[in-house]
């Protein structure tokens, strides 16, 4: 009788064993080796946090608004020369 440690290694190869006599590994759906997501994930988070800690505030920095305008009063009013305004009835 070994201890729980031991008993789940021993399942674990066995499980590894038929696995490998069974080609499960060319089976979809089953995990292949290939890309390690741990460094992708790491680099997308680092860029995630740069982007509002320092792309933001630098971008506050340069970029600049337009200038106010006079007044809207241009833009929302008819001009004189347009088409004669016909009143609500």
């Amino acid at each position: 009788k070994g201890n729980t440690a031991t008993i789940l290694f021993a399942e674990y190869e066995d499980a590894l064993k038929f696995g490998e006599a069974t080609d499960l590994g060319n089976q979809p759906g089953v995990y292949k080796p290939g890309l390690k997501w741990l460094p992708v994930a790491q680099l997308l988070t680092l860029l995630y946090f740069a982007y509002f800690l320092l792309v933001l505030p630098l971008l506050g920095l340069i970029e600049r608004p337009k200038d106010e305008p006079e007044s809207i009063h241009q833009s929302v009013q008819k001009k004189p020369s347009d088409a004669a305004a016909v009143p609500a009835e």
